[in-house]
């Protein structure tokens, strides 16, 4: 991942890098504050529009292996166990706040391993 010249939204450092592609974006990280951001930055509008049903099944389940046809979370179990296993340490009331929680399957696995809460995101349309 070689420097780019998308400069960082937060902090306005030139130091930044390519980090990944994601749903046809490319994310990019600053080396000074670690901030990761899309480069050019998309409008809210563009934003809100990607939470389609088209989006939904044809982008963001995919991208975690499910299909959409036949839906199952089983291979997320041990992804979302070492996630949950450093919270354990904090588990006082048992409960969770997942925000940015997309779908919500972070909420789901840590409800089938004892967890309650609640998640927020952007609504689906």
């Amino acid at each position: 991942m070689g420097a780019c010249h998308a400069s960082c939204t937060v902090c306005g450092s030139s130091v930044t890098g390519l980090l990944y592609e994601k749903f046809s974006l490319e994310m990019f990280q600053c080396r000074n504050c670690e901030v990761v951001f899309t480069s050019p930055m998309i409008s809210q509008t563009d934003t809100l529009a990607r939470y389609s049903q088209r989006w939904f099944e044809q982008e963001y389940l995919p991208s975690y292996g499910i299909d959409p046809h036949h839906p199952s979370l089983a291979h997320l179990t041990a992804r979302y166990q070492a996630e949950l296993a450093p919270l354990e340490l904090f588990r006082e009331t048992g409960r969770l706040l997942d925000v940015g929680a997309g779908a919500g399957l972070f909420l789901v696995s840590a409800r089938s391993a004892g967890w309650s809460g609640d998640y927020f995101d952007a609504e689906f349309r």
